[in-house]
């Protein structure tokens, strides 16, 4: 005969666990989210204690959200009794930000506003420093100082041009707000006005400058005097006719009444040569019948005289007759002398 033995093992279980004294207690909140969403009851203070955390995102209604721009944010829950808390566990937000600042903030409790960073490029969330540099226009190690008077561009390096009364140009591009000065023209006020122009905007048209290199492209004034036939500080002004017609008409005058004068005196002296040297041939060289006359005036003369006196007249009319050839001169002294 078999015998079988059961043998049962029993044990005792003791099982230990934490009441979660605070669910459904009463909550509150100092500053509850007052901002756009859905409703505001989603984030209300009993959230906290709700027992829920299967959806812990901003609108999943199990949460409890402060409202924004707050420096606290207090929150507590009334246990109605006095009981002995062994831990107390908090759930945060899916959605919560890191420890560094937002963007386009820093500094303690994120409450300064970065400056004008290149690219809108983040500072420095603890001491907003720019760490890609300044915007054109800006400078300093936050990049919130402009630049100074005169200067603009990438790091205020850039020198303005010509604004109009010595203005300030913009500290971004270097334009001119109040346009250029007399005397140039362009966005920045850099470029002098092109040969021949002149002015505000450099719309003015130089004058009948000599060389309309050097008018002025400031008032237009001629630095190398005008053409011939204008007169003025801008050569503008034509000169008048009759105005130099005297002095030219007094010019010509003068030029005509002294060549006119030099050939007088010319043909003056001209003719009395010619006169004189008539009259020298005209005593020299008398006609022949003339010659004749006087021969037989002398001749008869002759008879009457004495030898003595005769030899005188004889000479006297040897004389006369110089313009006589030779060998008859001597023939007459022959006659004479017997």
């Amino acid at each position: 005969m078999s015998t079988t033995l059961f043998i049962h093992l029993g044990f005792i279980v003791s099982s230990f666990a934490y009441e979660n004294i605070a669910l459904k207690k009463p909550a509150y909140q100092q500053y509850p989210y007052t901002g756009p969403g859905p409703a505001n009851h989603l984030m209300e203070a009993s959230n906290a204690v709700d027992g829920l955390k299967t959806n812990l995102s901003i609108w999943g209604g199990q949460c409890v959200l402060s409202d924004n721009d707050k420096q606290t944010a207090t929150w507590w829950v009334n246990l109605t009794s006095i009981l002995s808390i062994h831990h107390v566990t908090i759930y945060y937000r899916t959605e919560v930000y890191g420890w560094e600042c937002r963007h386009g903030q820093y500094g303690e409790a994120c409450e300064n506003v970065c400056g004008q960073c290149i690219d809108q490029s983040e500072c420095h969330h603890v001491n907003g420093t720019c760490l890609n540099g300044c915007r054109p226009g800006y400078k300093g190690n936050h990049c919130s100082q402009t630049c100074e008077f005169g200067f603009y561009g990438d790091q205020c390096t850039q020198e303005c041009g010509n604004c109009h009364n010595q203005t300030n140009c913009r500290h971004t591009n270097g334009s001119c707000a109040s346009g250029c000065d007399v005397g140039f023209h362009g966005d920045l006020c850099k470029t002098e006005c092109e040969s021949g122009t002149y002015g505000h905007q450099c719309e003015e048209k130089c004058g009948q400058c000599k060389d309309l290199s050097k008018c002025l492209n400031t008032n237009g004034l001629c630095l190398t005097g005008c053409q011939e036939g204008y007169h003025g500080d801008l050569c503008k002004t034509r000169t008048s006719p009759k105005a130099d017609e005297p002095v030219r008409n007094g010019w010509q005058m003068g030029g005509y009444m002294t060549s006119v004068g030099l050939i007088m005196i010319i043909l003056f002296t001209l003719v009395y040569i010619v006169i004189l040297s008539l009259i020298r041939i005209f005593r020299r060289c008398t006609p022949a019948s003339q010659q004749d006359m006087k021969r037989e005036n002398l001749n008869s003369a002759i008879k009457q005289k004495d030898s003595t006196e005769h030899a005188y007249t004889n000479r006297s009319y040897v004389e006369l007759s110089d313009c006589r050839n030779g060998p008859e001169i001597e023939n007459h002294e022959t006659s004479a002398d017997v």
